[in-house]
């Protein structure tokens, strides 16, 4: 009995988490207005939740003891966390009218997924303890543990597609899992005799049965608490949840407007926005016949439409609930809509109605949301726009819309609107684009009668123009505004990023959703938009580095650091575990969004799929259990990998020529098998892993804490890589080859770990180390290698897309320089004059104006007087930036580093004072910022290093050649000598010259922005502690180093030791602290961003923070000897590395046992090569 119930509970759990999961997925999707940017967010919180609970369990396998009271919490959990996404907004303090904003939703939606995922995690890791019988190994245990888990989550799939279906509340499907988890939880605690445990179930049973029987009361005022927080100015009638989205319907002033997933979809019986969309169509197509219209929200149009004597309208929507829904709700003279005889409504998704209809249109209307996530996308590509036109008559047009502005446009709705013009002009030779809030693509063959000029539009309308119509022929002068049509066509059609990168929407590589989430991040005011696009005109170069640094950094680790076979199993098992959880979800993203675009939302059938998926998973890991005791797990594991990597490379010809070849019944059931397969081939990681792992003599807890922690890891990791930035950047395709390519190098190391290659066993011998923390060090210099590589190559490329947004913006100049140093700008020369332009964005001095965050671009001459400022990008209204259009020209000829003072040399703008001061305090932070490039020498006067800057130089190369000497003579050289060498180093190089390599200098090495011959001393000081480590190694810290010099002649004083073991521990703290400057120097860009360090702050002290610290480190020295170089130094850090090259071997062996700072390896990182082992007197 006991062993039945808790089966049940481990099906439970995973028919209750999935079905969670499917219901909070659809409340986060309410939140974000549909935004597919929430799914990847989702489940990156909710696996490292999980991930997080099973780590506990191996850290504390204690925890595991309340296996019983977790149960209970389950379904509270589940219960507080589908009330807090209810009043998610208000959580996140996004109000009812902004667009979501990312830095506030990612923060919110990591800790309200927390209960329940937490408990997820911790639950299945306890309760494989309890699962355990005696005769059962622990791997055992675990795969029989994950096998009913994911046989739960395929029936709760299966259940949830049908009651979805069957537009069943969400909050009935969540008491009715809660009252069946309840009930076992009860079943295991008499079981158990946990009385406490017992009480409290029943107990909460009978709080489920008292609010099943209050259950509209419950759902009422659930749905009360959202719309507070989505829709407060309004009053709710009427909601309903259908396989496709969720719909309200809402009273707002007098008038009824509809809402789809919390966003207003359609404001009914607006007659004059209906009657004014009617007439332009009607009027450019000069009064088309067969009209189809696709999209939700379009009743208005419609009525509108039916005034005309045209013979037929079709209307498609994907939701034939909508439909229903609607129509009770119509105004009485909207009543004919879906009554008219000329009206067809089909409820079909419009890509596979276009695929099966043979019928030809005059107009085809194409009235949809904005493409914010993959399913609206496949509306928007070449390959849509190619079928339909196959639809269209022979003088046909199509209609695309886009939300927009009138008169300014910011850079990344530039882009935005570019795609999906130049995604149009690769179909149809013909385009037209009507300005306003939303902006009307139409596209058409070079004979359609599509035009721009509103007189002909007029004469048109005239002979047609209904009596009941409240739109007049004189309308169009006022809708086409040839100012604002040119302004946008510059925009859109004239823009060189797609100009110069030939770049168009398709399925392959959704172009328009990644342009989308540029623009949400850029209304986030998040600098990851600069890096998005960077990325992705960087191609495969940015992902494919780290892959192979990492797999480059294993095989050295084995070959110099430990080869021990047992350790190398744990790793490679765990990495084959992590790996399946990553790989297997970005493969299953890629595979939903090629399903979306072949059959249509997946909406309705997500819970088939999903569960389809689980079926692999179940089927996978009973029968990877029912071999693992006649195959090796090694081969097994390598097996897997091998049909992964097949699957994956088979999918790219399969799935992109041969597949759409076949009937779509055929490729329906292919695409699940497909699914099926790949979810097969992921459960048989769970029992190989844990077969590995038991036969290492890994305890239970640690087994089973393990996979679900890497497994989910894995998952989260894919569930926000492949869908924010893989798939966007690289498209569909090269996705899927990135994929085999990464599989492949994990098939490598897993063949290298499981032959033994190499088969020169190593472990790992602490007194050879300079520090206990060796993997973590690996760890460090993967990190920071690959930030310094890809941020100097990225940053070349957001050189080409600033200099080509600049152009976009109208900046164009013959030739233009970018500069980063002592503050990014560009340098623009035209007819022989050069300009400087100063960007805010760039620089952080963008002032908040009415609307939010204002980006100028300040064009000045050689002596900083301006020239032209221009408004970059903005979300002012577009009547107070046209109020400031012309006062801008008022900053022309004023110095930019002179500041603007209101009321006396500038005044604001009457109606417009928030935003033009918005506009002056950008001006005043730019003017102080970049008042040291007019301070100094203009560029065309530098010519080399002056006569001062030579001697440093000469007197440092002086030191350098005298260092190299002393250090070679070796044990011959007495103590003294060194004494007064150092003396004179610290006096000179350091005190007089103040020629000393700290952080700022070598930050300024890895960004690659090197000091010019002028400053000749600082290029030796840079360069030589690079040459001299190749040949000598860590030579400049132990004979160059002012401040090291001082440190030394210190520690005469007194000098103090540590114990070994610490010694050893605070030694890592500097590479750490190397590895912290770097990440946040590339993010940030701020070269002092470690200003208050000692070695910056001994010759140029300016932070009180920096001298404190200086006087700490000081007075340590007294005692401690080179306690900066030692344990803090990034310096030295850095250079440590040398040791390990070290060309030039020395003609003496060291005396390790003289060393004052406990090193006993002649090779050691730590090594200052000072030769004060050799030296009596040391």
């Amino acid at each position: 009995m006991r062993k039945f119930i808790l089966l049940a509970i481990f099906f439970l759990l995973g028919a209750f988490s999935l079905s969670v999961q499917t219901i909070l997925i659809r409340e986060y999707l309410i939140s974000f207005e549909g935004n597919e940017l929430a799914i990847g967010i989702f489940y990156a919180s909710w696996f490292f939740w999980i991930a997080l609970g099973a780590s506990l369990v191996i850290w504390k396998n204690k925890i595991s003891e309340y296996f019983l009271s977790f149960l209970l919490l389950y379904p509270l959990s589940a219960f507080s966390e589908f009330i807090l996404f209810r009043i998610f907004r208000k959580l996140a303090g996004i109000q009812p009218w902004e667009l979501f904003l990312i830095t506030k939703a990612l923060p919110v939606s990591f800790f309200v997924n927390l209960p329940f995922s937490l408990l997820t995690g911790l639950i299945f890791s306890s309760g494989c303890r309890f699962l355990k019988t005696a005769e059962e190994k622990d791997a055992q245990v675990v795969s029989r543990a994950y096998i009913w888990e994911s046989f739960g989550s395929f029936i709760s799939g299966i259940s949830i597609t049908y009651l979805i279906i069957k537009l069943v509340s969400p909050l009935v499907v969540l008491l009715s899992f809660s009252g069946i988890f309840l009930l076992f939880s009860l079943l295991a605690g008499l079981n158990y005799r946990r009385k406490g445990i017992s009480f409290c179930a029943g107990f909460l049973l009978l709080f489920y049965l008292f609010s099943v029987s209050r259950l509209n009361f419950l759902e009422r005022n659930l749905n009360r608490l959202r719309w507070e927080t989505i829709f407060p100015q309004g009053k709710i009638i009427k909601e309903l949840y259908t396989p496709y989205q969720h719909l309200a319907i809402a009273e707002l002033n007098s008038q009824r407007v509809v809402l789809s997933n919390g966003k207003v979809l359609l404001a009914l019986g607006d007659k004059i926005s209906g009657d004014q969309l009617a007439a332009l169509f009607s009027s450019m197509l000069d009064l088309p016949q067969e009209i189809l219209l696709i999209g939700y929200g379009s009743e208005n149009i419609i009525s509108s439409f039916l005034q005309y004597p045209i013979k037929s309208l079709t209307y498609l929507v994907a939701d034939k609930n909508y439909i229903h829904f609607i129509e009770n709700f119509l105004s009485p003279e909207m009543e004919n809509v879906f009554q008219d005889r000329r009206v067809n409504i089909y409820t079909q998704d419009p890509r596979v109605f276009i695929q099966k209809s043979d019928k030809k249109f005059d107009l085809i209307i194409l009235n949809l949301p904005d493409p914010n996530n993959s399913y609206l996308n496949k509306y928007y590509t070449v390959e849509f726009y190619k079928q339909l036109k196959l639809r269209l008559k022979e003088k046909g047009a199509i209609a695309v819309r886009i939300t927009s502005a009138e008169n300014y446009i910011g850079t990344e709705i530039k882009n935005y609107g570019s795609s999906i013009y130049y995604t149009l002009k690769s179909c149809f030779p013909k385009i037209v684009i009507i300005p306003g809030r939303v902006n009307w693509f139409f596209a058409g063959r070079k004979d359609s009668p599509l035009t721009e000029d509103p007189e002909v539009l007029g004469l048109r309308y005239k002979r047609f123009m209904p009596i009941s119509s409240s739109f007049y022929p004189e309308g169009f002068k006022s809708l086409l505004l040839r100012e604002r049509m040119e302004f946008l066509k510059k925009s859109y059609a004239h823009n060189r990023l797609f100009e110069k990168f030939k770049l168009v929407n398709t399925d392959k590589k959704p172009l328009s959703y990644f342009l989308n989430l540029i623009v949400l991040f850029r209304y986030s005011n998040s600098r990851v938009v600069v890096f998005l696009k960077s990325i992705f005109i960087s191609g495969w170069v940015f992902f494919l580095f780290p892959l192979i640094l990492l797999f480059v950094l294993r095989v050295h680790f084995l070959n110099f650091i430990q080869n021990h076979p047992e350790k190398r199993l744990i790793f490679s098992s765990k990495l084959f575990q992590f790996f399946s959880g990553s790989s297997a979800f970005t493969f299953h993203l890629i595979l939903l969004y090629l399903f979306q675009n072949r059959f249509g939302t997946l909406f309705q059938l997500i819970g088939l799929v999903n569960s389809i998926f689980m079926l692999g998973l179940f089927l996978g890991s009973y029968l990877a259990r029912r071999v693992i005791n006649k195959v090796e797990a090694k081969k097994l594991i390598l097996m897997v990998l091998s049909f992964q990597l097949g699957l994956y490379l088979l999918s790219f010809p399969l799935l992109g020529k041969f597949l759409p070849q076949f009937s779509e019944t055929f490729c329906f059931n292919f695409y699940l098998f497909l699914f099926l397969f790949s979810g097969l081939l992921t459960g048989s990681s769970y029992p190989l892993t844990g077969k590995l792992l038991e036969e290492r003599k890994v305890a239970l807890l640690n087994i089973s804490g393990s996979l679900e922690t890497l497994d989910h890891w894995g998952a989260g990791l894919g569930a926000i890589f492949s869908g924010i930035i893989l798939i966007p950047l690289l498209g569909i395709y090269r996705s899927l080859l990135f994929l085999s390519f990464s599989t492949s190098l994990v098939l490598l190391l897993a063949m290298f770990d499981f032959l033994g290659i190499p088969k020169r066993v190593r472990e790992i011998n602490p007194q050879r180390l300079s520090h206990p923390y060796i993997r973590s060090s690996y760890i460090l210099f993967a990190l920071s290698s690959w930030v310094i590589f890809s941020f100097n190559y990225l940053e070349k490329k957001e050189e080409v897309l600033s200099q080509l947004e600049l152009k976009i913006a109208g900046i164009d100049f013959q030739k233009l320089e970018y500069r980063s140093q002592p503050l990014p700008y560009y340098l623009g020369y035209k007819d022989n004059k050069v300009h400087y332009i100063f960007r805010t964005r760039e620089l952080g001095t963008s002032a908040k104006g009415f609307g939010g965050k204002l980006d100028l671009v300040i064009i000045t001459d050689r002596e900083g007087k301006i020239e032209k400022v221009l408004i970059e990008s903005e979300k002012e209204s577009p009547f107070h930036l046209k109020l400031i259009k012309s006062w801008l020209k008022s900053f022309e000829q004023r110095y930019i580093y002179k500041p603007l003072e209101i009321g006396e040399n500038i005044d604001v703008v009457t109606s417009a004072t928030i935003s033009s001061n918005a506009v002056i305090d950008g001006i005043n932070q730019t003017g102080k910022k970049v008042a040291i490039l007019f301070a100094e020498k203009p560029q065309s006067q530098i010519r080399g290093p002056n006569r001062k800057e030579v001697f440093k130089a000469l007197t440092l190369l002086s030191f350098l050649v005298l260092g190299i000497y002393l250090f070679r003579k070796g044990p011959k050289l007495r103590y003294r000598y060194r004494w007064i060498y150092l003396t004179s180093l610290l006096l000179v190089i350091g005190v007089l010259f103040k020629l000393q390599l700290n952080s700022s200098l070598l930050l300024s090495l890895f960004d690659l922005n090197l000091p010019d011959l002028e400053n000749l001393s600082l290029v030796l000081l840079i360069f030589s502690p690079l040459l001299l480590g190749l040949f000598y190694g860590r030579i400049y810290c132990g004979w160059f180093c002012p401040f090291g010099a001082l440190q030394e002649l210190l520690a005469k004083v007194r000098p103090l030791t540590v114990s070994q073991e610490l010694d050893r521990k605070l030694r890592f703290c500097k590479f750490v602290l190397l590895s912290i400057i770097i990440l946040l120097y590339f993010v940030t860009k701020n070269q002092n961003i470690f200003i208050q360090e000692p070695l910056s702050q001994f010759y140029f002290p300016s932070v009180a923070l920096g001298k404190i610290l200086l006087i700490a480190v000081v007075f340590f020295s007294l005692f401690f000897p080179r306690f900066w170089c030692r344990y803090f130094c990034p310096v030295g850090a850095f250079l440590s590395l040398f040791n390990k090259i070290a060309w030039f071997k020395l003609g003496w062996r060291k005396n390790l046992s003289c060393c004052k700072y406990n090193l006993k390896s002649l090779r050691n990182l730590e090594c200052l090569q000072c030769n004060n082992c050799l030296q009596n007197e040391g």
